[in-house]
């Protein structure tokens, strides 16, 4: 009893009141990927609007809040992603996807990559290679942009509205080939296409000749983490087998997710 004692005086003896808000103002927009208005903040956390207003343009000076300056909703940053995503990836992510993976790979004959968010664009995680003698693969780290890759077409597409328009604004829109999407408003009715049938093609947009087909991944808490996608020649992954292929993407993504936590 004793030492239970000292240990809850040394608790509060060291307890900081507004690191203590800080972090609850974080776990609240944790739950709340669309993001909340200060007063919202305020009101579920029974904390004073003004106190609220400090914590938060704090963590957004120091970029693990993003504040959207037409609505005024804060919601976690890139930042704080790429954070969670580090112990993810370690921890979670790759192992609990890597069995699956395999497994997909099995079923299509193809190669599988497991993808992330990184910043305004996105990174492959792990691959596990196809079954043929001739077969795509990337280097682990490589990274791409959104606009054109299966993978980034979902996270765009499954991502906050307010969050997807700001980002759009930053985008490049970089033209690989003439297959590439290059207009803002094309793009908007390709995600919109996305959303409807729950993945995202690549018909040739980047590297001549290999097609994608992907599906997000989302963790317990509802959140978009991941993307699973298998990859393969435009000869072995014609149009005529992307609706099989994108049945059977979206089956091993799902396993993930629920592996993940999510419902």
């Amino acid at each position: 009893m004793g030492a239970r004692k000292a240990d809850e005086s040394n608790g509060s003896k060291y307890h900081v009141p507004n690191l203590d808000r800080a972090l609850s103002i974080l776990e609240l927009l944790s739950r709340h990927p669309k993001g909340l208005i200060k007063n919202e903040i305020a009101e579920a956390l029974q904390l004073s609007p003004n106190s609220v207003y400090r914590i938060t343009m704090t963590l957004v000076d120091r970029g693990y809040l993003d504040l959207n300056d037409r609505t005024r909703r804060l919601r976690l940053s890139n930042k704080m992603m790429e954070l969670r995503l580090s112990s993810i990836d370690d921890l979670s992510l790759v192992d609990k996807s890597w069995d699956i993976m395999c497994a997909l790979r099995d079923a299509t004959t193809e190669t599988v990559h497991l993808e992330a968010r990184l910043g305004d664009g996105g990174v492959i995680l792990e691959e596990a290679e196809g079954l043929h003698h001739l077969r795509f693969t990337c280097d682990l780290g490589t990274t791409f942009e959104l606009h054109a890759a299966a993978p980034g077409k979902v996270f765009l597409a499954f991502m906050g509205n307010d969050e997807r328009l700001d980002l759009m604004k930053r985008m490049k829109l970089t033209r690989y080939n003439e297959r590439t999407i290059t207009s803002r408003v094309k793009l908007e009715k390709e995600l919109e296409v996305v959303r409807r049938k729950g993945y995202a093609l690549d018909r040739a947009e980047i590297v001549d000749g290999i097609h994608c087909v992907s599906a997000p991944v989302f963790d317990g808490g509802g959140r978009l983490v991941a993307a699973v996608t298998v990859t393969g020649p435009t000869a072995r992954l014609p149009e005529s087998r992307f609706a099989q292929v994108a049945k059977q993407v979206m089956e091993h993504a799902e396993m993930v997710s629920k592996r993940l936590g999510a419902r």
